[in-house]
């Protein structure tokens, strides 16, 4: 999934200094080479971003402590989708072999646990980052908290495929947690670094997470309305295992009748849906408006978003931020 915005002016020398920073991997460890494969080439840098984006609207740019969390940020979320990928038995990441499938599955939990443990190396040299010890805990917090929610929202997707349990209410749940939640994480601390006021925070925190909702639902229609190319992922993954994608929540809510007992047939079979399956329930799908109503309820999200980043339109950051939104998740429909 290719992302077409520039991050230059304010954020070009935060976002090359980012990069540099996930290009630096010790080559001492075991796990280097993996790690490398985990991490390169990057991937769209889209959570980072969002933390430049919102200390910049609030009126903090050029800072080495916001390159820093926002590496570790990115490299939480690479952990998770190496753990994902294990889970769901996907074959392809981003346009080539999962790491589990390049490497193998032990290589590849080591890889994501290593990345994890990672993720909070910067508190050692938080006063030199310049990060006061107050706000240095309260990232620490939330970056814990975040790693429940993506534990507790993997949970959820699990418990809602075995049991076939789809609602739209449940799928914003599971998406609050295993997509928003690293959203969140990068709306908060670029908010808490900028030494935003306890208000401020709360508006980014939910920014952040409508972000998060509006890019999971556009991710899950990406195999309706591209390749595998430019989806960047096996396209018949969420179906054929079962996985409650948003259009799919959508079509149990909405398809009545034949359309409906043929979906049903087709996520009851003990055999893995194909490429036939996939067809059929495309055809079923644009005919029945299961597609239009998801792109109806995805801008729905996206203007709630706009609303709350309204204030914020005139500061580079916020103008970027709007942007970033509409091209993250207006990608390829």
């Amino acid at each position: 999934m290719k992302v077409e915005l520039d991050p230059g002016g304010f954020l070009a020398t935060s976002s090359e200094e980012l990069k540099n920073e996930l290009s630096n991997i010790n080559p001492k460890l075991e796990q280097s080479t993996a790690v490398q494969y985990a991490l390169n080439p990057h991937g769209k840098l889209i959570r980072p971003l969002t933390l430049f984006a919102i200390a910049n609207a609030l009126g903090l740019s050029g800072s080495k402590a916001l390159v820093t969390i926002a590496a570790s940020i990115e490299k939480l979320h690479i952990a998770t989708l190496v753990h994902d990928d294990i889970i769901d038995d996907d074959q392809w990441r981003r346009g080539r072999p999962s790491l589990h499938t390049q490497f193998d599955v032990g290589t590849a939990i080591v890889v994501g646990d290593s990345l994890i443990f990672e993720t909070t190396a910067w508190v050692k040299d938080a006063v030199d980052l310049g990060i006061n010890p107050r706000s240095a805990l309260e990232i620490l917090s939330q970056f814990t908290t975040a790693g429940q929610q993506l534990c507790s929202g993997q949970q959820l997707e699990s418990r809602m495929t075995s049991s076939l349990s789809f609602s739209y209410t449940s799928y914003i749940r599971m998406v609050e947690g295993k997509t928003s939640a690293l959203f969140e994480l990068a709306a908060v601390c670029g908010a808490i670094l900028a030494n935003a006021s306890e208000e401020e925070k709360q508006r980014f925190f939910t920014v952040g997470q409508k972000f998060g909702i509006a890019f999971q639902m556009q991710d899950d229609l990406l195999p309706f309305f591209s390749d595998r190319e430019i989806a960047g992922k096996d396209l018949l993954s969420d179906l054929r295992n079962k996985r409650p994608s948003f259009p799919l929540v959508v079509a149990v809510e909405l398809l009545k009748g034949a359309n409906r007992t043929n979906l049903l047939s087709i996520l009851d079979s003990e055999t893995p849906a194909g490429a036939d399956s996939f067809s059929m329930l495309t055809e079923i799908f644009v005919k029945a408006g299961v597609l239009q109503k998801c792109q109806d309820l995805l801008g729905q999200t996206l203007e709630e978003v706009n609303a709350l980043l309204q204030p914020y339109r005139k500061t580079e950051g916020g103008e970027f931020l709007v942007q970033l939104l509409h091209q993250s998740a207006r990608r390829n429909l």
